[in-house]
């Protein structure tokens, strides 16, 4: 019921969505991507704090990919060695 609301845009439930996603609640796999997009969809309809878990998650995101691209490295340059 809360998925359809989210999806039929009610701000509220986008928001409790991108919460769920974010950290796998409900038994919900943990899906990060989804999460934004449902935090974006909040954040369209003015929901209080919406803002704010977008900025949140898209500094982790982005904190998150860099170690992942200097871990990749690390390896890659282990290999060649």
């Amino acid at each position: 019921l809360l998925k359809e609301a989210g999806e039929l845009g009610c701000g509220q439930a986008s928001y409790q969505l991108g919460s769920i996603y974010e950290l796998g609640r409900y038994g919900a796999t943990k899906d990060l991507a989804a999460s934004l997009a449902y935090y974006q969809e909040a954040e369209r309809q003015k929901v209080s704090g919406a803002r704010y878990a977008v900025k949140r998650l898209q500094q982790w995101i982005y904190i998150a990919s860099q170690k992942a691209n200097a871990s990749s490295q690390g390896t890659l340059m282990s290999a060649a060695k």
